[in-house]
């Protein structure tokens, strides 16, 4: 890339190693530069004007698609291309009074485009052919709810403005704002916050109103139908999820703001939420425990074995290794921890006229639980 004074960058919803930067050569002229390694290798898309460009966006789905704003002799201007950049076409041309400044798609309907100007925001229902001038207030920012996008949010000198109706009505929206020189928008997905960069007051966090979160998660094991994410959700919103667990696992129920095992469950999203689905991997008895007890004498000493065997059930997960337990009345007694490789077992120095009972157990080895015991009686 050359020296170029670089005014807008943008990076492509669907890959973060596309970025589209838009800027002025030293010669003059609007240009822009794209990338799609990550910015190793960019390529310059020269626009057919002279001026500043101060705003770039990209088809969120197409982005052949791009659109690149700014200023052209004192006033705004906007050009679109449909290749990537190869041919430009002057959009809104003497429409924009004032200079572009920021520029925002509808990420579900992207024909529904907004460009800020400092004598307002405007709005296009059709890519670009017609627009609106649906804000008469300078406006310097502009964003849309990825997850309601009725709801438009601008910013200027005077702080945030809210639309819920696509820019035809507004609302101030400063809530937590201490300087409202507003001169970027930003949401962030993952939490549904809106960020707000300020003239000497920093970047402030907003979350915006009427919603409530829903984090839905799972154990290993299964999967969720929501898929496991951070959710926004009107209050009162009813929301139906379904756990499915993978072969040779169970589900075991709900935890989190959920319990139960109820398979779907329906949640009513009257506050935020965090509901997580339990998984278990199903675990089987070992095969033919077996115990005898053996004397082992010699000319100084007699002593007595209990020697145990048993064979791995093939149902189990082959790494599951083993616990031995002793049962003692009501309690049992952790003998040894025994790895997946062992079949057998030998406690040493027992008594001979004494009567043994002995657990032995496959181990889940994700989750260190135990599974059902086989028994042995050892006399």
């Amino acid at each position: 890339m050359q020296t170029t004074k670089i005014d807008a960058l943008a990076v492509h919803s669907q890959n973060s190693n596309h970025l589209f930067a838009a800027g002025r050569t030293p010669g003059g002229a609007m240009v822009l530069y794209v990338t799609t390694d990550g910015g190793t290798n960019w390529i310059a898309k020269t626009l057919p004007a002279n001026g500043t460009a101060f705003a770039v966006a990209v088809h969120p789905s197409n982005e052949l698609i791009i659109y690149v704003a700014g200023i052209k002799d004192s006033d705004g201007v906007l050009y679109r291309t449909t290749d990537g950049g190869g041919t430009w076409t002057q959009s809104g041309a003497k429409v924009f009074t004032g200079y572009l400044t920021a520029l925002a798609l509808d990420p579900v309907s992207p024909f529904r485009i907004y460009a800020a100007s400092s004598d307002g925001l405007y709005r296009s229902e059709n890519s670009g052919a017609t627009w609106t001038h649906c804000l008469e207030t300078s406006t310097a920012a502009v964003a849309v709810d990825p997850a309601a996008p009725s709801h438009v949010y601008a910013g200027g000198w005077s702080g945030v403005l809210k639309s819920t109706d696509f820019g035809r009505s507004w609302t101030d929206y400063n809530q937590g704002l201490t300087v409202k020189a507003v001169n970027a928008l930003e949401f962030v997905s993952s939490t549904g916050s809106l960020l707000a960069s300020t003239q000497g007051g920093g970047i402030c966090q907003i979350r915006p109103g009427g919603f409530n979160f829903l984090m839905l998660g799972a154990t290993g094991g299964g999967t969720i139908e929501p898929k496991a994410g951070l959710y926004r959700r009107t209050p009162g919103t009813r929301v139906t999820v379904t756990a499915a667990p993978d072969s040779n696992h169970s589900f075991l129920g709900w935890s989190g703001d959920a319990s139960g095992t109820a398979n779907p469950l329906t949640i009513t999203v009257d506050r935020d939420l965090v509901v997580r689905a339990e998984f278990l991997r199903n675990l089987f008895i070992p095969l033919e425990f077996k115990g005898r007890k053996e004397e082992n004498r010699s000319l100084l000493f007699v002593e007595y074995i209990n020697i145990l065997t048993w064979r791995p059930n093939p149902a189990n997960d082959s790494a599951a290794p083993y616990r031995l337990y002793l049962v003692e009345g009501t309690t049992q007694r952790l003998v040894a921890s025994l790895s997946s490789g062992v079949f057998e077992y030998r406690e040493r120095g027992v008594d001979k006229d004494k009567t043994y009972i002995y657990r032995l157990v496959a181990i889940d080895p994700e989750t260190n639980q135990d599974g059902p015991p086989a028994t042995v009686t050892v006399k």
